[in-house]
């Protein structure tokens, strides 16, 4: 089965519970099965000789069935786990299911296509199985098909008014369901919410779903996307769509197709309209490849067919009302005074305020114009005491609720963050929040007064409004934002609020019983307060390091390969500094390693390791994606038995937990406790959730060979919504080699992937690894100003930044970023493959590989090197001309190169030509002067950041071209040699199916003499890039049962025998170089598929 066809159908199979399920503390319910179903987490295909992968961005399940009282519903999505790398989907879902007969599962599964070609377009796979539960765990297999093509699907919102009434719409929860084909029950794949008509919801173009409101209803009669009759456009029905492009400062965006509107009776939105004022211009929406700005063509003209097109510069606005047009919307005067009763103003400024702020309202308000950052809710400051807090109603909401439950959280921390999306009302008990006062709804603008003393305010609180409708929950709620409790000069604090951080007194390292001889360590030296607590100082300090054998480097020197080191400094503010020791003595031996503060301030206690033999256990470490995570998420984390090196040492064992502020689970939805994880074969998965926040701390021990191995991770846990970690993401284009000056985005994101702002003006520190690693980084784009010490000091709130990196080394390159004091801890971490360029050749003379009188050119082109076939082509961006010098062996008078493409000009044995910054070639041109035959060779010379010239595959030292008239001295210069057999075509000999690694393939190639004059044929070679998976049947030219040698007439066929015999599981290039005449040479291109 091709990759192409192992796409259009997947096969899901539930794992059976592993050890550390069997391990829970919650008793194991009878009447209970565990299901566990995995996903492939991407999927790959190689169309037309271009590999794409699909990557799983989004899963949907939900499990009915007759006893299931409410529906298992759960929603997985790429956008809610992403901290640091880009982290994919859990290796498996799991549930505990009622048993009993008749269970459907049912699985929605997207995936979104990551090639340059494709731009992230998506596709649908749907999978359902009805099965009865018996046992404790159950096998549920699933097979899922392709339901929703790639080619067009667009993600969008639809937002506006559903009216019912004059002044009335639904209030409800929102099931948005899909409908699988083949008429099957319906499934949730999210939740919102409408009030008095208000909704924002999200949509699709090309895959229908369906908006229910809880009494069954199905707002515009059934599924829909965003191209139905009911979203066509009119004076009440305006219609966006913006292309692929980029947001200044941000990475590269997809498509999005906006629908605003008016919609249900016809009688009563007729007097209705979305007026549009389209004359002022984008200021931060850029073309997808981040040069100049979208203009908006408002003209009614058809959407863009394809919105993932690159090059198109505009968005396309269409229906609505023009300013001036009708009545409603003559003049600003009257669209403000009948905003959001009869009519909605759309401005292209709306689009650049991200989706949830697209509307212009943001349930179950209207914007605010307040200064003090609010947007929809204006917060002043009355007293050490309390806060008054002030709204506007959306019109007819007030009729929707008659009271705010009003929540409040306190001790966050100085974190503080804006909050954008619902609250869950049900849930915030859990979530550590208190119920502080009721406060009733009468009027169309909303104030209370809420309780808030200093102590709380200099803890850091937040409040949530949670509706109600005759004593009932409309079950979301909304978040009062932190950040405007802030005033100026107090420190985010309503009085005097300042409080001193926890002073360092003591300085060691982080407990590290073991290393492995000869490899390189990763130590950490930290400082605690007196009562063990990580701390920081005011100021640097600056530590002296010793040992009783072995050496400590800078922790930039991954390999332990640099000049050694005795002191050391942790900056000021910070907690802790890393660093890197090795050591060669005897394993078995004790080393004790000693940091002593300079200033003799700090007190320090020595450490003692064992130098470990290779192949055993030297660490026990704990990985995750993040050092912070918000309240409530459930973040996988990883322990593994290892050498020094990182290598998996296998193990097998119980672990003893000791967790601060924090609880252990067995499964992804952080539903099932788990007393301590247990390792098998070195590695234990297991999940983690706070449900409050602070400081939470993980230490898992065990003893191995007598040793006892401690690991140790802390996170720092944030309210929802703030910011968790750094992301690292570097805009296109995709290529990247060395010396390119590399731009690199930075950003503060939290569990959801959400921008937020930073607390307080902070250090970020950035390593890497790879790449020529070292202090490549750089402050500016022209990679013309270091950055100083690897760090970049950003002010207080800053939310996205960039830096630039130039690569010295082709390979991986690793980029690491970080914040670390005692009361704020964001990490990233992003890699990047770093290819070298290639200077690739093109001959276009008579036929390719003659030339004669006739003018034909040298196409000297730059190309990376890990790209399929020949390599991709770049332009030179290392911000320097890439210079070539070009010689020939034949005198001027006989011919050469000439710099004009008539050869006009003067011709010479030698020319220079030089590729430059942006350009991806250049040209030179050659004939030939005489009349009789011969051959010239072209010597090419080079200066720049490339490797080497090569020609179809193979390096170069030169280029030999034949020189006509041909060596028999008649007729015209040759044309070529036919080549025709099984699988060959353009040049192309390729075997057809995918042959088994280790396995072997034969395939005879016919070449017919079609040159108009008989030739002599010389040996046939093989190279290439995988030449050893091709040889001649047998061991040698032309094969065993091939026939070609010697003398072939004019017309003659002859045959050879070649064997194909995979060393890997990828593609495989070579060459078949055809030799005739002594010096002619036609190279015929071999492909085959290894599985």
């Amino acid at each position: 089965m091709s990759l192409l066809s192992k796409i259009r159908k997947i096969f899901l199979f539930s794992l059976l519970v592993t050890l550390f399920l069997a391990s829970c503390t919650r008793s194991e319910k009878s009447n209970e099965s565990k299901i566990s179903i995995s996903l492939p987490q991407s999927l790959k295909s190689n169309k037309m000789g271009v590999l794409s992968t699909s990557n799983l961005v989004h899963v949907s399940i939900n499990i009915t069935g007759g006893g299931i009282l409410t529906p298992i519903v759960y929603n997985w999505d790429s956008d809610s786990h992403n901290a640091v790398t880009s982290i994919e989907a859990p290796s498996s879902f799991n549930f505990d299911v009622p048993k009993g007969t008749d269970r459907l599962f049912q699985i929605l599964a997207v995936y979104s296509d990551t090639s340059s070609s494709n731009n992230g377009r998506m596709e649908f796979y749907y999978g359902d199985v009805t099965k009865t539960l018996v046992a404790s765990t159950e096998d549920v297999p699933i097979e899922m098909s392709s339901v929703g093509p790639a080619a067009n699907v667009v993600s969008g919102r639809i937002q506006g008014r559903y009216l019912t009434s004059f002044n009335d719409g639904p209030t409800s929860r929102v099931d948005i369901v899909y409908f699988p084909p083949g008429g099957k029950t319906p499934m949730i794949v999210d939740r919102s919410m409408i009030m008095a008509g208000w909704f924002q919801f999200f949509g699709l173009l090309g895959v229908k779903f369906g908006y229910r409101l809880e009494d069954g209803t199905l707002l515009w009669g059934g599924a829909v996307d965003l191209s139905e009759s009911s979203f066509l456009t009119s004076s009440r029905v305006l219609r966006v769509s913006v292309p692929i492009h980029s947001i200044s400062g941000k990475a590269q965006q997809q498509p999005q197709v906006y629908v605003y509107g008016f919609f249900g009776d016809a009688s009563v939105i007729a007097n209705r309209a979305i007026c549009k004022d389209t004359t002022s211009a984008l200021s931060v929406l850029l073309k997808a490849d981040a040069s100049d700005l979208l203009t908006v063509k408002d003209d009614n003209s058809s959407d863009p067919i394809d919105l993932f097109d690159t090059t198109i510069n505009f968005v396309n606005v269409r229906g609505g009302v023009s300013l001036g047009s009708v009545p409603l919307c003559d003049t600003q005067a009257n669209i403000t005074s009948n905003l959001f009763t009869s009519v909605q103003h759309f401005t292209p400024s709306l689009l650049e305020n991200g989706n949830d702020n697209s509307a212009g309202f943001r349930l179950p308000f209207q914007i605010s114009t307040a200064s003090n950052g609010g947007q929809f809710l204006s917060v002043n400051v009355v007293d050490a005491q309390s806060v008054s807090v002030s709204a506007t109603f959306l019109p007819g909401i007030v009729n929707s609720l008659d009271n705010f439950n009003v929540f409040k959280i306190t001790n966050l921390g100085t974190n503080f963050n804006y909050h954008s999306s619902f609250a869950p009302c049900e849930s915030l008990i859990e979530m550590k929040y208190s119920q502080v006062v009721s406060t009733p709804v009468s009027a169309a603008s909303y104030s209370a007064k809420l309780p808030l003393t200093d102590e709380e305010a200099k803890s850091g609180a937040m409040f949530v409004l949670c509706p109600t409708k005759s004593g009932k929950s409309l079950g979301l709620g909304f978040w009062l934002q932190a950040n405007n409790f802030r005033t100026s000069g107090n420190n985010n604090c309503i009085s005097n609020c300042s409080a001193p951080a926890l002073p360092a007194t003591q300085i060691a390292f982080q407990n590290t019983p073991a290393v492995t001889v000869n490899q390189c360590a990763s130590l950490s030296l930290n400082l605690f307060s007196s009562t063990n607590v990580m701390a920081s100082a005011s100021s640097n300090v600056t530590v002296s390091l010793s040992s009783s054998s072995g050496s400590f480097y800078d922790e930039t020197d991954f390999n332990c390969s640099g000049t050694a080191i005795n002191t050391v400094t942790i900056p000021a503010n910070s907690s802790w500094k890393g660093l890197r020791f090795k050591v060669s003595i005897t394993p078995g031996t004790p080393v004790t390693l000693t940091a002593t503060d300079s200033a003799a301030v700090l007190t320090s206690t020595p450490a003692t390791v064992l130098v470990r033999n290779i192949g055993s256990v030297s660490q026990l470490v704990i990985n995750s994606a993040s050092h912070a995570a918000n309240v409530g998420t459930c973040l996988l984390m990883t322990a593994r038995t290892e050498e020094t090196s990182g290598t998996l040492v296998p193990y097998n064992g119980p672990m003893i937990s000791v967790l601060t502020g924090i609880s252990i689970y067995s499964d992804a939805s952080c539903s099932t406790v788990l007393a301590s994880p247990a390792l098998v074969s070195g590695v234990s998965n297991f999940y983690v959730k706070s449900t409050s926040t602070g400081s939470s701390n993980i230490k898992l021990s065990t003893t191995i060979d007598g040793i006892n191995f401690n690991a140790y991770y802390s996170l720092g846990i944030y309210a929802s919504g703030q910011p968790t970690h750094l992301s690292l993401s570097q805009p296109s284009p995709s290529y990247l080699y060395i010396n390119q000056c590399i731009p690199i985005q930075v950003a503060a994101k939290d569990d959801m992937d959400a921008i937020g702002a930073i607390v307080g003006a902070q250090k970020i520190k950035f390593n890497a690894s790879g790449g020529g690693a070292g202090n490549n980084f750089y402050i500016d784009s022209s990679c013309s100003i270091l950055m100083s010490g690897y760090e970049v000091d950003v002010p207080a709130g800053t939310s996205t930044f960039w830096i630039y990196y130039k690569p010295q080394a082709s390979g991986v390159l690793n980029i690491y970023a970080a914040i670390s004091n005692a009361n704020y801890f964001l990490t990233g971490i992003e890699n990047y493959t770093i290819g070298n360029l290639w200077m690739h050749v093109i001959a276009n003379g008579y036929n390719g590989s003659w030339f004669d009188t006739s003018c034909g050119s040298l196409v000297f082109e730059l190309r990376d090197n890990y790209s399929a076939g020949a390599g991709a082509v770049v332009p030179n961006l290392s911000g320097s001309a890439i210079n070539l010098g070009v010689n020939t062996n034949q005198s001027p008078s006989n011919g050469g190169l000439y710099s004009m493409p008539s050869c006009t000009d003067t011709v010479s044995n030698l020319k220079s030509l030089f590729i430059a910054t942006g350009s991806s070639g250049s040209t030179i041109y050659m004939k030939s002067l005489v009349s009789s035959g011969g051959y010239i060779n072209v010597l090419p010379t080079y200066s720049g950041t490339y490797s080497s010239i090569y020609q179809n595959g193979n390096t170069l030292t030169s280029l030999s071209f034949a020189w006509c008239p041909p060596f028999d001295g008649g007729g015209a210069c040759p044309s070529s040699i036919a080549l025709s057999g099984v699988g060959v075509s353009g040049g192309v000999a390729a075997f057809n199916s995918a042959v088994t690694v280790g396995a072997s393939q034969d395939k005879t190639v016919t070449l017919t003499n079609s040159t108009g004059m008989g030739i002599t044929l010389g040996t046939f070679t093989i190279n290439g890039a995988q030449a050893a998976d091709y040889s001649f049947k047998g061991g040698s030219y032309p094969g065993s049962g091939g026939t070609c040698s010697g003398f072939i007439s004019v017309g003659a066929s002859c045959t050879i025998v070649l064997t194909f015999t995979p060393t890997a599981t990828s593609w495989r290039y070579a060459n078949l170089n055809i030799n005739y005449n002594s010096s002619v040479v036609l190279p015929l291109a071999i492909q085959g598929l290894g599985q």
